[in-house]
């Protein structure tokens, strides 16, 4: 029947025949109008080329017709352009395919790669049927696709298809011509290194097995299907719609979960790429995915083990984290929920997305913009957090790391009491931290926390909301196995003693709190405010700091890199090795009489270093007149001071007055800086109680003796 689609399509042929018959005067050939319901006769090109025998082109230029056929493929980025034609009745064709304006595009057959185009004004025509649009039989004879629309069918030689914009491709004004399709196998299909594929995908109620050593690659289509991959490779592309796929080991090159699909994986590998659309349903339990995890809005992940690679980017989507580990750089964009319950989650960027942190971590460096909000119940956020104008974090629990920052149009909400500003009691509901402070309080979860300007923080503004808090427990705790039975913190009273294998988690804060390390270790960011701690073994993470009357003791044992002590504190050094970049800020002070410091020692404006021993010198000239038990004031600076500690360990400290030198010390001109030395047994116990009152007297009188002279050491 001479249908009008036909005439229209016969019509718009010979358009483009009459254009190329205009140049025929140069190419001296002829091309005749293609036929609506099969390829044009090959004799109708002045170019034809078949795939296989003959390799296959990058483009199909004007009066080319190339016929793929089964054994073949076509290459990725191949273009049909203006006037060729291109019958696709099987094979693989590749990545990219693109039907310009003026071709003429028949697909019976074979695997359609990703990203498909048939651009307006092509002609393209899809010979089948079981065509779906949006999970809904197709019936009609054209179809666009735009938004969200995912379009599935079989193909006439029985392979099964998926196209959609939402992984970029182009459908325009398709044509679609009913077939009969072949029948198909309801047995299970089962794929190893004896059993190869045969199929290009799976349609309605198929199944396949993928086991050890079977491969298919191209793309591989599943729609409303089901498949098991225990093992060997299932295809470069796996496009899924209404379809269920279960893997527990091998691997996939790249997925695009489409519409009512659900994938769940336990193990294996999920290559470079995965893709969660509209509808879909993603739960990875362990086994690793690749480099980049894509989920668009409406879709569902979950993360309860295994790993997702580099980044992580959510488009409106929903992510539960209760295992695993996601992601080092993740974007979350509006619309956007995460919820963090458990395991791991790298850094992020939230653009109008809302984060729910109640167990797990976050890594470092979180940034909320354009309205974000993040309320943090327990688990932990690390340090470098970013609040920008418009965000809100609602903290009532958990731990947060230093340098956190709120900007001006921010706000930060912290739900509980016994808030402190500077040691002093804080009764006000809005507080502005910016300069110069010691912010402690308790959460409503009973969890102490410390904010500073010494460590980076700057809360522009900070809404405190009063709530009860629970009871304080007073009875003397131990923590001796791995984590159980730490606290997540300690208040006012409590005291702690970590031995043996003993752990505490990152950013453990103690308020008003005795700790005693004889052993284990205390995580990164630990901080102490008006609190006792002393370290016989163990170790102390990087960045601990030490704020208001709290006094550490240390006999043994180490401390890492970036450690402070502040202003109020006092550090006495007995033994143990400190590390890299401890300070002494203004107003503390260090009394030291063994052990070890990293580079970048630094001695702070009205800071205090006293060091007890023998064999003192600057610049290699021994100081001479020392009387012993009696402090001696170094004022010279930019020169070397070494000498031996009271427990034999031998010492140098460059008094460089340029700070952030790097690999250099730093010691302030307005810092005070004593020598001691050391008195012979048996007096040095009783001198090690007389000396702070002495440090306290030379104090007083700076100005009286104190090494001046560039060249040889006064008395």
């Amino acid at each position: 029947m001479f249908t009008a689609r036909i005439a229209d399509r016969l019509l718009a042929a010979c358009d483009r025949r009459l254009a190329i018959l205009a140049a025929a005067t140069v190419n001296t050939w002829l091309v005749l109008a293609a036929t609506a319901t099969a390829q044009s006769d090959p004799a109708s090109f002045a170019n034809v080329i078949n795939i296989p025998p003959g390799p296959a082109p990058f483009e199909a230029g004007a009066a080319t017709q190339v016929n793929l056929n089964a054994g073949g493929a076509l290459p990725h980025g191949f273009t049909a352009r203006f006037g060729s034609e291109v019958n696709i009745n099987g094979g693989h064709v590749g990545v990219s395919f693109s039907a310009n304006a003026g071709s003429v595009v028949n697909v019976r057959g074979g695997a359609l790669g990703q990203d498909f185009d048939a651009e307006a004004n092509s002609d393209v025509e899809f010979f089948g049927g079981e065509f779906q649009l949006n999970g809904v039989p197709y019936l009609a004879s054209t179809i666009t696709l735009s938004g969200s629309d995912v379009f599935s069918g079989t193909l006439a030689d029985g392979s099964p298809f998926i196209v959609s914009p939402l992984s970029a491709e182009v459908f325009h004004g398709v044509h679609l011509t009913a077939e009969t399709l072949p029948a198909y196998d309801a047995a299970p299909i089962f794929v190893d290194g004896s059993h190869p594929a045969t199929v290009n995908g799976l349609r309605a109620g198929q199944g396949l097995t993928m086991a050890a050593g079977g491969a298919i690659g191209g793309t591989f289509a599943v729609v409303d299907a089901t498949v098991e991959v225990n093992g060997g490779h299932l295809a470069e592309q796996l496009k899924v719609s209404g379809g269920t796929v279960t893997m527990t080991a091998g691997s996939i090159g790249r997925l695009h979960a489409f519409q009512r699909s659900q994938f769940t994986m336990t193990g294996g590998t999920l290559g470079e790429e995965g893709r969660a659309y509209v509808g879909s349903d993603i739960h990875i339990r362990g086994g690793a995915v690749g480099e980049l995890f894509l989920a668009e809005s409406g879709s569902r992940v979950r993360l309860s083990g295994g790993t997702i690679g580099n980044r992580l980017r959510l488009n409106g989507a929903e992510l539960i984290i209760d295992g695993g580990t996601a992601g080092v750089q993740n974007r979350f964009l509006h619309g956007t929920r995460v919820t963090v319950a458990g395991g791991a989650i790298g850094s992020f960027e939230a653009y109008g997305a809302e984060i729910l942190i109640s167990g797990g971590a976050v890594g470092q460096y979180a940034v909320l913009n354009d309205n974000s909000v993040m309320e943090l119940s327990a688990g932990a956020l690390g340090r470098n957090a970013d609040f920008r104008p418009g965000t809100r974090l609602i903290m009532t629990g958990g731990a947060i790391g230093m340098d956190v920052t709120g900007r001006s149009g921010s706000d930060i909400e912290l739900v509980g009491g016994e808030f402190r500003l500077n040691g002093v009691p804080y009764v006000g509901s809005v507080a502005s931290l910016t300069e110069s402070f010691v912010f402690s309080g308790t959460l409503v979860d009973g969890t102490p926390f410390v904010f500073s300007d010494a460590v980076g923080d700057y809360l522009s503004r900070v809404t405190l909301t009063s709530a009860t808090l629970p009871e304080i427990d007073s009875t003397p705790m131990v923590v001796s196995d791995d984590s159980l039975g730490a606290p997540t913190g300690l208040r006012d009273g409590q005291t702690l003693t970590v031995s043996s294998d003993g752990q505490l988690p990152d950013d453990f804060a103690a308020v008003g709190a005795a700790v005693i390390v004889e052993g284990g270790r205390i995580g990164n960011g630990f901080e102490v405010v008006d609190s006792d701690v002393v370290i016989r073994d163990g170790e102390i993470g990087l960045w601990f700091n030490v704020y208001g009357t709290s006094h550490v003791e240390m006999h043994g044992g180490e401390i890492g890199g970036g450690s402070s002590i502040g202003s109020g504190s006092l550090f006495d050094l007995k033994h143990g090795t400190v590390g890299a970049g401890f300070v002494v800020r203004e107003g503390g002070v260090a009394n030291v009489h063994g052990g070890s410091f990293g580079n970048n020692f630094g001695l702070n404006s009205s800071g205090e270093l006293n060091l007890y021993g023998t064999e003192f010198s600057i610049d290699g000239v021994p100081l001479s007149g020392l009387i012993a038990g009696e402090p001696f004031e170094i004022v010279e600076r930019n020169a070397i001071l070494t000498g031996r500690f009271a427990d034999g360990s031998l010492f140098s400290f460059d008094l460089n007055t340029r700070n952030g030198t790097r690999n250099r010390d730093f010691f302030s001109p307005e810092a005070l800086l004593t020598v001691t030395l050391s008195v012979p047994e048996p007096a040095t116990e009783l001198l090690a109680i007389l000396c702070p009152l002495v440090v306290m007297t030379a104090r007083c009188r700076r100005r009286g003796q104190r090494h001046v002279s560039q060249g040889q050491p006064s008395t």
